[in-house]
């Protein structure tokens, strides 16, 4: 199984066609989607994916949570290279996405995708006290 670092690497695979994502419900093109190796159909937008998988708890899809990557050491967020999990997002995501046009647009897609997350943490944990 591979470490956070390397699946957020190389792990995600390329789609051909655009869609929905499902964690910020945005029409996404082909080149900005990548799909989990759990299943053909769990496609996420690389941003949403990336800083779902950047959680230090979460290691799982998170439409059927199948582990994708070994957990990080307790109480490390040190993944690779001296990085932290939110170093390796940005760089990520800086590399993954074009800038937007409006700064304004950047703004409002931030702000979306922070609250569907916030959303999706807050479900999860609900789920594990259950």
């Amino acid at each position: 199984m591979p470490t956070r670092a390397e699946f957020l690497a190389s792990g995600m695979l390329p789609v051909t066609e655009g869609g929905e994502c499902p964690i910020c419900t945005q029409q996404q093109p082909a080149n900005a989607l990548v799909q989990l190796p759990c299943h053909t159909s769990h496609v996420y937008c690389r941003d949403c994916i990336t800083t779902w998988l950047s959680q230090p708890r979460v290691n799982s899809c998170p439409a059927c949570r199948q582990r994708l990557f070994d957990p990080d050491p307790i109480g490390s967020n040190i993944v690779a290279n001296g990085m932290t999990i939110a170093d390796l997002a940005a760089d990520v995501q800086a590399r993954a996405h074009p800038i937007f046009d409006n700064t304004g647009e950047l703004e409002i897609a931030r702000d979306r995708l922070r609250q569907r997350f916030e959303e999706l943490l807050r479900a999860t944990e609900d789920a594990g006290r259950r």
